[in-house]
């Protein structure tokens, strides 16, 4: 998390690496009920950082609880639970 000061609605923020260089991503995040709340994508290059700053696809700050983020490739597949405060 990178913290904005107040501790809350921090950033998520993590570096991956891809198998591949040049290997297309989608990284999605989904509510507990199973609604895709936010979703990018792009091209990676070996290692890369992803951020997400705790908003929906409009931009609206999402309420505190449990969301699923996913991130697919095409010869990898993740996904973890992350707690928004």
């Amino acid at each position: 998390m990178i913290q904005n000061g107040d501790f809350l609605r921090d950033i998520f923020s993590t570096s991956l690496q891809v198998k591949d260089s040049y290997e297309d991503y989608k990284f999605k995040i989904y509510n507990v009920k199973g609604q895709l709340v936010h979703s990018s994508s792009g091209t990676a290059n070996g290692s890369f950082d992803l951020n997400w700053d705790g908003r929906d696809k409009k931009g609206s700050k999402l309420a505190s609880g449990i969301y699923l983020l996913s991130l697919c490739t095409k010869g990898q597949q993740a996904m973890r639970k992350v707690i928004l405060y």
